[in-house]
């Protein structure tokens, strides 16, 4: 039995010291964002919120923009259904940007895409990287890699981005373009690196569909369609060392397939027509 008394233990009245939870980021982690809806979602089960943690589907953040600055190298950010308007850098190595669906996932910068610099994506000095099923548009480029190497782009739409879809620079190596698709730009998809491989991509309706310069790349199995204007090419290679296997280029305005400088490059199994 427990006996009751009158005496109480004196209860301290001072306001507690200040306190904060502290979130392990030392990953790696899984980070999770969402807009202000939850219809059609695959990642999350509520709309995103700037004062969550975005540890968990439950509670996601609402912007990308956001997890950025908490990442550490091997984490995943699964981005879902729904349209951001911002842009965003990634500012770590060895990080995921995965997104729901390329057709239902976007990233639409506000501003103009005639804005110099308004860049969807731009990132720099990493490596490591996988962006995937994320759309990009009315950006003036949809995704700017400087010196970015050993990355992986996939399943990425780029659609009516003014100046570029993608564009790997001169310091940008080992990368991977691979099942995407871009339309409605000036270069679809651009290339200045070295050792870079884009194969199954599709790029249709721009003014140069894919502009390939740099050494030792590879390009199998694209489509190249439709591209129109000033420029009208399917294909304009101006690199050295290039292998080019199994492309298409159809109805093209000007050029299926037009070699600029450049020396050593083998093709084959190509087909040009219209």
């Amino acid at each position: 039995k427990t006996a009751l008394t009158d005496s109480a233990p004196a209860v301290d009245t001072t306001s507690p010291a200040a306190f904060t939870i502290s979130i392990d980021t030392t990953g790696p982690n899984a980070w999770y964002v969402n807009d202000s809806v939850t219809v059609g979602d695959s990642f999350t089960t509520a709309a995103g919120n700037a004062s969550y943690a975005g540890f968990a589907p439950h509670r996601p953040l609402a912007s990308i923009s956001a997890v950025m600055p908490l990442l550490t190298g091997g984490d995943t950010v699964y981005v879902d259904v729904g349209t951001y308007n911002e842009t965003f850098s990634i500012t770590v190595d060895s990080v995921t940007i995965q997104g729901a669906d390329s057709r239902w996932t976007v990233v639409d910068p506000p501003g103009d895409s005639g804005t110099a610099n308004l860049f969807a994506c731009s990132t720099a000095n990493r490596v490591f990287l996988t962006i995937a099923d994320i759309s990009f548009t009315g950006a003036n480029k949809g995704i700017n890699f400087y010196n970015v190497d050993s990355s992986v782009v996939r399943s990425c739409s780029f659609v009516l981005d003014a100046q570029r879809g993608i564009d790997l620079d001169a310091n940008s190596s080992g990368d991977t373009v691979t099942g995407c698709y871009a339309r409605g730009i000036i270069v679809g998809i651009s290339n200045s690196g070295n050792a870079n491989v884009f194969s199954g991509n599709t790029s249709d309706s721009n003014g140069r569909n894919f502009s390939i310069g740099g050494t030792g790349c590879n390009v199998t199995n694209n489509i190249a369609r439709g591209a129109t204007g000033v420029f009208g090419e399917g294909f304009f290679f101006n690199g050295g060392s290039l292998t080019v296997t199994g492309n298409t280029a159809a109805g093209n305005g000007k050029a299926g397939f037009s070699l600029g400088s450049g020396a050593g490059n083998v093709f084959t199994q190509n087909t040009a027509t219209g």
